[in-house]
């Protein structure tokens, strides 16, 4: 199963500057090197305890510099786990580094990002999630979601406030690292997959991707019988033919 330690995984990841953009937002950790410029890279064999996607906050200035910030800090100090209150710890740590580190920065102190990170243990996988990042599992030919947006949409209908939530920004964060506020990493959440249960193809996306590519279109990409580069690409184009001009991120993880 993938996670267990010592196997190696295939691990595909894309990153692509928004419409308009000189600059991308989004970073990759894809288990080797934190890539956040535009890229499509597979590696064949990466033998690695942690990878993630953080999406640099577009409305505060210094988006670039936050998640790759983020990202760095993990990489140098992050040390294989089975304690969630630990990784918790780590994160927690990290936040504090990367606020500390913006005031030094003039115009980009509320610089933030969001994060969605998994990490092999010894028991199993931990997901580490805060903001609109997501992760899923291919499971067949079927994706399932397994971190819940931080979002005013989805606090609002979870509130059961339907009414209130059609109308709202649905891109709008209620948790993310940085922004100047220590409060704004209080959604962050932390939770072990059981290592019988590790999936054998995970996804990590930034919202450039699933805000505009609906479930089924996603399914049918990720599944056809082509090289994963092709369905990567062909993913992160179908976002932009639906509308999205944001920055866009894969990470894709199989054996």
């Amino acid at each position: 199963m993938l996670g267990e330690i010592g196997d190696f995984v295939i691990v595909t990841a894309l990153v692509k500057t928004g419409i308009g953009k000189e600059i991308c937002d989004d970073s990759v950790f894809n288990g080797e090197n934190i890539i956040s410029q535009d890229a499509v890279i597979v590696f064949e064999k990466i033998e690695s305890s942690w990878f993630a996607v953080a999406d640099g906050v577009g409305g505060n200035a210094g988006g670039h510099e936050a998640s790759t910030y983020l990202l760095d800090y993990i990489q140098c100090n992050y040390e294989k786990t089975d304690d969630e209150a630990a990784l918790e710890l780590l994160l927690k740590d990290a936040n504090i580094s990367l606020i500390d580190n913006a005031q030094k920065i003039a115009g980009k102190e509320q610089m933030a990002t969001t994060f969605t990170g998994v990490f092999f243990c010894n028991e199993g996988l931990k997901i580490a999630h805060s903001g609109n990042t997501r992760l899923y599992a291919l499971q067949g030919n079927y994706l399932k979601q397994l971190t819940s947006d931080h979002t005013t949409y989805q606090w609002l209908i979870r509130q059961g406030n339907y009414e209130a939530a059609e109308m709202c920004n649905k891109s709008e964060i209620i948790s993310c690292f940085g922004g100047g506020d220590n409060d704004l990493l209080k959604m962050l959440s932390v939770e072990t997959i059981l290592m019988e249960s590790i999936p054998n193809t995970l996804i990590m996306t930034s919202d450039g991707i699933h805000d505009y590519v609906d479930i089924d279109t996603f399914e049918e990409i990720l599944c056809e019988p082509i090289p994963i580069k092709e369905r990567v690409v062909k993913l992160w184009k179908k976002a932009q033919e639906l509308g999205s001009s944001d920055d866009c991120s894969v990470l894709i993880m199989e054996r």
